[in-house]
């Protein structure tokens, strides 16, 4: 179904501008896979799948050119992009390198259109062509800048090998661990590939990101373990069925894959997909057996794994949060921001 607005075309399934969506991205080098139309299309999904009652799922595309998928929030008075709760590192509508001049223009008639609403982009990366238009913007609205810190590994590092540009603490902890796993005469095997994935190996994998994501929860704050003891209660009584958009499009679309095996048995694993300047991995999801902690299975998978790939991927894009041991592997910080607009109904003029 579309709706006819006085410059948009409103869509409210995303099957209906497939071939624009394919087409403008193909034309955005600051893109990265979350941008894609395969992503987006297991996003709407789940967030079918997902219902809530005051949110409302619409696609404004503006003069056939620009992209808008619009998540409404009627109860709270907000528009978010779609993806920005969970599921994507990075949020941006969808248009072709030439047209940033366009999604300003964009931006501004949304305002003339939807004044009762608070208009927030969030996890806009600071390398994407939308920041440097939220930039512009931000002094004809009334605009709130909020910065969260990503990682990224240069791969590019002038040594023999990744592990020869580490710290000395990072090379001991990798030694340390190679040699626990030695001691019980265990083998330790890291496999990379760059394949669409059969149901089994996704869900295989996704089995243990759930594990792993149990574990951290259960040992979090007050407040997160009991949103993990309601979800496991909904789950289990069949009132709430996750519809996870990473498995879904590793079965549709060819992702980066590596994975460590310990003894036999899946310790680890990190996934991911290629930018569309096709030298920058963004890693999607990261888990490890907690069986294996002790033996460091993540450090030893990231420092092989990059070792193998560090000629042809420039970029190890590690995406939200500091954790300690994207610092420990050498990654440096750039940022991700949320732009809000909290009275998208005044606009300065020029």
């Amino acid at each position: 179904m579309k709706i006819n607005t006085n410059s948009f075309v409103v869509y409210s399934s995303i099957t209906c501008i497939k071939r624009l969506w394919q087409t403008l991205y193909a034309q955005n080098t600051t893109f990265s896979f979350y941008q894609s139309y395969a992503w987006n299309e297991c996003l709407e999904k789940r967030q079918r799948k997902q219902f809530v009652r005051s949110e409302k799922l619409e696609y404004w595309v503006f003069k056939e050119r620009v992209i808008f998928p619009l998540l409404f929030d009627n109860e709270l008075c907000q528009i978010h992009l779609l993806g920005y709760a969970d599921s994507s590192d990075y949020l941006s509508p969808i248009f072709s390198n030439e047209d940033r001049k366009l999604v300003e223009e964009a931006i501004l008639s949304l305002h003339q259109q939807l004044s009762g609403y608070q208009l927030i982009f969030s996890k806009i990366s600071e390398k994407s062509a939308f920041y440097a238009v939220l930039e512009k913007l931000c002094g004809k609205l009334s605009c709130e800048k909020t910065p969260s810190v990503c990682m990224c590994i240069d791969t590019q590092t002038y040594t023999p090998t990744f592990y020869d540009s580490l710290s000395k603490s990072a090379r001991n902890t990798y030694r340390t661990a190679c040699n626990r796993i030695k001691k019980q005469g265990w083998k330790c095997e890291v496999s990379v590939s760059f394949t669409c994935l059969s149901a089994r190996k996704a869900t295989q994998l996704y089995k243990l990101y759930r594990l792993r994501r149990q574990d951290c929860d259960s040992r979090a704050q007050w407040y997160k373990k009991l949103l993990f003891f309601i979800k496991r209660i909904l789950e289990i009584s069949g009132l709430y069925r996750s519809h996870d958009p990473l498995t879904s499009y590793s079965q549709l679309c060819p992702v980066f894959l590596a994975q460590v095996h310990i003894n036999g048995e899946l310790a680890g694993f990190c996934e991911g997909g290629l930018s569309n300047d096709g030298h920058t991995l963004c890693v999607s999801r990261v888990a490890t057996n907690k069986t294996y902690y002790h033996y460091s299975p993540g450090q030893i998978l990231f420092i092989r794994a990059i070792d193998e790939i560090k000629h042809t991927v420039r970029y190890f894009d590690l995406t939200r949060g500091n954790e300690n041991y994207k610092i420990k592997l050498g990654a440096k910080p750039h940022y991700n921001y949320i732009f809000t607009i909290r009275n998208f109904s005044e606009v300065k003029n020029d």
